[in-house]
C-alpha cells in the first residue's frame, strides 16, 4: 500500500462498526438508490459477476443479492470486510485496491460504486477508472455514485470516533470527462437534492450509468502488471511528460539521422506538448495507468492530419499502433474528414510499411523539414 491507501483503510478500519451500525440499512430510505440499483441488476442479470466497489459494510451488495445479482463486494480496508461479511454471510466479500485491482482482465459483467471515489483525490481518478474499464467484460456496466462540488472536507470524527482522512466532492462534468478518457461511453448522468440530514450527509448526489464499448482495443503482449489490456482515449494536458517520454523513446534509434531542430520538432518538450494539446486532438494508449502509444490529428474543413504517431519500444508490434491509427481515423471522420495525410521522414522505413498496409499511399509530395526530406501520404476516409 502507498500511503493514501493506507490511510484510508486505517480509518475505516477504525469506523466499521459504526459505519454498519449507521449506514447498512440506508437504502430503505433512498428510492432513487434502488432505482438505479434494479436497473443496474436487470442491466446485468445472466451475464457475470458483478462487483460492489468500495463495499463497505455491504448494503449495495446486500440489495443486489436479493434481486438475484452475482455479486461480490470489495473494500481496501480489513475490518470493513469483516463488517460486511458478518452482516451478509451468503455474499462474498474480499480486500482489494481500486488503484490496483487484483483482477483478470473483461471478467466482470458491472461494477457498483456509490461513494468509492470520495477519499480518492482527482488525480487518481483516472488510473481508478482506467482500472475499472479493464475488468469489465466488454458491455459490462459501471453505476457511480458521488457527491458533487468543488469542495474537500476533513471532519475529525464521524458518529463519535477520531478521523483523519479528506472527503472529495466532484463536478459531474470532470468525472465524465475522465470516465470517457478511460473509454467508457456515458449513458445517463442523474443528479438529485440530499435526502435530509437524518438521512445522509447534506450534499447534492451524482449518479453515472457508464458502460465499457463492445469493441475495444486491447494488446496482445504483456504490459506493464497486467497482461492484455489498454485502452485509447483523448489525452490530457496531465498526460503531457508521459507523451514526450513515449515520443523520445520511441524515435531514440533515429537520432543520429535527424537534425537538431527536426529531432526538436518531432519528440517536442513541456513548451511544445503543451501546444499541441491545445491545437490538435491528441490520442494516447495507456496501459496500468502508462502512456504507451499516442497520435495526434488535426481539421481543416474536410482534409484531416495526422502527425506525432508513436509507440514505446516494449509495445511495439502489439497492436498498439493500428489501435491509434483506427481511433484517430474516426475521430476525424466524427469531425465530418473526407481525406487524411500524414508526413514522415526517410529513416522511418517501417512506419511507412505500416502506413501502407494501412491504405496510405505516396502523393508524390516531398518538402522540407529542418533539413530532412519529408515525405507526404494520402488516404481517402
Amino acid at each position: 500500500m502507498d500511503d493514501l491507501t493506507e490511510s484510508i483503510a486505517d480509518n475505516y478500519d477504525r469506523l466499521a462498526e459504526a459505519y454498519a451500525r449507521q449506514l447498512f440499512h440506508e437504502l430503505e430510505r433512498k428510492p432513487l438508490d434502488r432505482q438505479l440499483l434494479e436497473a443496474f441488476a436487470a442491466e446485468t442479470a445472466g451475464r457475470g459477476e458483478v462487483c460492489d466497489m468500495g463495499c463497505g459494510p455491504g448494503q449495495v451488495a446486500r440489495y443486489l443479492r436479493d434481486l438475484g445479482a452475482a455479486v461480490f463486494g470489495l473494500d481496501l480496508s480489513p475490518q470493513m470486510v469483516v463488517q460486511a461479511q458478518k452482516l451478509n454471510p451468503d455474499i462474498p466479500f474480499r480486500e482489494g485496491n481500486m488503484l490496483a485491482l487484483d483482477m483478470g482482465d473483461g471478467v466482470l459483467a458491472g461494477i457498483a460504486a456509490f461513494y468509492a471515489i470520495v477519499n480518492i483525490p482527482l488525480e487518481c481518478l483516472q488510473l481508478a477508472f482506467e482500472e475499472m474499464a479493464r475488468v469489465l467484460k466488454p458491455g459490462g456496466v459501471l453505476l457511480m455514485a458521488f457527491h458533487v462540488g468543488d469542495e474537500v472536507i476533513r471532519p475529525p470524527e464521524l458518529w463519535e470516533v477520531p478521523i483523519a482522512i479528506n472527503f472529495f466532492f466532484f463536478q459531474p462534468a470532470v468525472i465524465r470527462t475522465l470516465l470517457e478518457n478511460a473509454g467508457f461511453d456515458i449513458e445517463k448522468v442523474v443528479e438529485r437534492e440530499p435526502y435530509g440530514p437524518d438521512v445522509e450527509h447534506p450534499s447534492r448526489r451524482a449518479y453515472v450509468f457508464a458502460r465499457k464499448p463492445t469493441m475495444k482495443a486491447m494488446a496482445m503482449a504483456p504490459v506493464g502488471s497486467h497482461e492484455g489490456a489498454f485502452f485509447v482515449r483523448k489525452a490530457v494536458f496531465e498526460d503531457g511528460k508521459q507523451i514526450v517520454d513515449c515520443l523520445r523513446a520511441a524515435f531514440a534509434q533515429y537520432r543520429v539521422q535527424y537534425t537538431p531542430k527536426a529531432w526538436a520538432d518531432t519528440v517536442l518538450d513541456s513548451d511544445r506538448i503543451g501546444e499541441r494539446l491545445n491545437t490538435m486532438c491528441v490520442l494516447v494508449a495507456v496501459s496500468a495507468g502508462k502512456v504507451i502509444g499516442t497520435i495526434g490529428c488535426g481539421v481543416s474543413g474536410t482534409q484531416g492530419h495526422l502527425r506525432g504517431m508513436a509507440v514505446s519500444p516494449e509495445n511495439q508490434g502489439s497492436g498498439t499502433a493500428a489501435a491509434l491509427l483506427e481511433a484517430a481515423e474516426k475521430e476525424l471522420r466524427d469531425r465530418g474528414c473526407t481525406h487524411v495525410t500524414l508526413d514522415t521522414t526517410e529513416p522511418l522505413n517501417r512506419a511507412m510499411r505500416f502506413y501502407q498496409k494501412h491504405g496510405f499511399t505516396p502523393s508524390g509530395r516531398v518538402s522540407d523539414f529542418f533539413g530532412m526530406n519529408l515525405y507526404e501520404y494520402k488516404k481517402s476516409l
